[in-house]
């Protein structure tokens, strides 16, 4: 993993401005420094996780059943 990939998964723990202007300031060594740190703690990104559509009432037909393919 490249300098640049450990910057865009620590740009994942915390999605708001002022976290990703911290990481946009870090030197690469503090890039490193802090991801194999995260790593160590078994820390997973917030937006790590698949994104998942919920259901509608549009999502199922006139007799109830669930629409695939949507």
């Amino acid at each position: 993993m490249n300098v640049s990939e450990m910057r865009n998964y620590i740009l994942k723990m915390y999605p708001g401005p002022r976290w990703t202007e911290k990481v946009a300031r870090m030197g690469d060594a503090q890039v490193m420094a802090v991801y194999y740190s995260m790593k160590k703690k078994g820390q997973k990104p917030v937006n790590d996780k698949p994104d998942v559509r919920q259901a509608t009432i549009y999502d199922y037909d006139e007799e109830g059943r669930y629409i695939t393919g949507r």
